[in-house]
């Protein structure tokens, strides 16, 4: 997906990309931990690495969720 893609989703399910780092990925702790990086570029890194982007996700039309626990999918769709 390319960064306006990956933009869209966040917003469509509420999350800034800061809340959205895998933060526990070996490919994170040796590239980007501890450095400055804006949003934009957040996004940019996401499009190279989407391993980085928890998971899952879930969309329904226009809305989504970070399923992280599982009972926010349950209430998400119901």
């Amino acid at each position: 997906m390319t960064a306006a893609e990956w933009k869209n989703l966040f917003s469509q399910i509420g999350k800034l990309p800061q809340e959205m780092i895998r933060t526990q990925e070996a490919l994170w702790k040796s590239d980007y931990k501890g450095k400055p990086i804006d949003d934009a570029k957040l996004f940019e890194i996401f499009s190279k690495h989407p391993k980085l982007i928890k998971r899952p996700i879930v969309l329904k039309g226009q809305k989504g969720v970070l399923v992280e626990p599982i009972e926010v999918l349950e209430a998400f769709l119901s």
